[in-house]
């Protein structure tokens, strides 16, 4: 009988331990199946990141050559731009249309949509007057104009003369 108690503890002491081993190892399998579970979501989210870095890169080096393509469409508020625009616009006039014409303000005007606002006067007669408006309008820039207006008179010749002045927003980017 004492050999069969001893034997009965010592089994029911392997049970305890082998209850506690088990315990303990589901226990352990559920911790490392959360840092697994954790590790694979960090993973996949490690990979959306990385997706996302290609992804933009990709859109990057795409937008650095559109830009380089557009770029030449667009006018620079550097000064040289700006006299080289005035120079245009003024050369409309005498050497194209006729008319005398004179820039009277230039503008950059900076915020949301920057742009250059330019107020420009003109004198000579009405074809030229005229047509030195649809040279502007068909200039190959995005040209809003605000304002023309235009009075004309005769001088002791007896020659109709016209003169006024327009008002014009230069929308930076060149029609294409």
């Amino acid at each position: 009988m004492k050999r069969e108690l001893r034997i009965l503890i010592v089994l029911l002491v392997l049970d305890i331990l082998g209850v506690g081993g088990l315990w303990f190892g589901y226990t352990m399998m559920g911790t490392k199946e959360t840092e697994r579970t954790q590790l694979q979501g960090e993973l996949a989210e490690e990979k959306q990141k990385t997706s996302q870095s290609g992804s933009l890169q990709k859109t990057l080096k795409q937008a650095e050559k559109e830009h380089g393509v557009l770029g030449k469409y667009f006018y620079d508020p550097r000064e040289e731009s700006q006299i080289r625009f005035v120079s245009q616009i003024e050369s409309l006039g005498t050497s194209t249309s006729g008319v005398l014409v004179e820039t009277k303000a230039f503008d950059l005007i900076g915020g949301g949509s920057p742009r250059f606002h330019s107020e420009i006067s003109f004198s000579g007669t009405w074809g030229e007057a005229y047509h030195f408006l649809r040279l502007i309008e068909t200039f190959p820039a995005r040209v809003i104009i605000n304002r023309f207006s235009a009075s004309g008179s005769t001088n002791n010749a007896g020659e109709e003369r016209w003169s006024g002045s327009v008002s014009i927003d230069v929308v930076s980017l060149k029609k294409i």
